[in-house]
This record gives C-alpha cells, structure tokens and sequence, in this order.
C-alpha cells in the first residue's frame, strides 16, 4: 500500500499535472457526457477555467493512436457543447508524462 500511496503521489505533484490544475474554477472528475442517444463518455478529468476548458484521460500503458482519438472526440463533443478553447490531453502514469493532443 505504501508503494501505490507513493506511486499516486509522484503522479500527482508532477509540475506538468499540477500546472493544468492552476486557476480552475471547477474540476469534474469521471463526468458522463451524453454524446448521443448511444453514446456516453466519460472523461477523467474536464478542468474549467474561466475562457477555457481542459479534457485529461491517464493512461497506464504506452501512448497508442486509438488514445489520441478518443481525447480528441472528447474535445470535439466538449467544443460543440460550448465549451470555449478546449484542449485535450494524455497523461501517461507509467513515465509521467503528458501528452497535449489538440
């Protein structure tokens, strides 16, 4: 339990993280968003700031293209929701690393 604790901790003070975090006025975490009538999706994290709107998806395993896509259909539903100036982001857990997508 220790390892994981120090595990989650070194995910979330990493200064690319936490700078995403600055001057947000909201933050919804596993938030559905009805995309369409068969359609939910359920982003981990939508970060509201005041004339912008960030969407990140963690990831545990190796970048992969098919995640790319999925971060960018959450902007894009986010956009036409009104959303203003929405970017999407990868978080990868396993080398600390984040990944602007759009």
């Amino acid at each position: 339990i220790h390892e994981l604790k120090k595990d989650i901790h070194s995910i979330f003070s990493t200064s690319d993280y936490t700078n995403l975090l600055k001057n947000s006025l909201e933050i919804l975490n596993e938030q559905a968003i009805i995309a369409s009538k068969n359609e939910i999706l359920r982003p981990d994290k939508i970060i509201i700031k005041e004339n912008q709107t960030l969407v990140v998806d963690f990831k545990t395993g190796l970048p992969n293209n098919k995640y790319a896509k999925q971060i960018k259909n959450y902007a894009l539903t986010l956009k036409e929701m009104g959303y203003p100036n929405v970017e999407g982001y990868l978080f990868y857990t396993s080398t600390l690393q984040l990944e602007q997508v759009i």
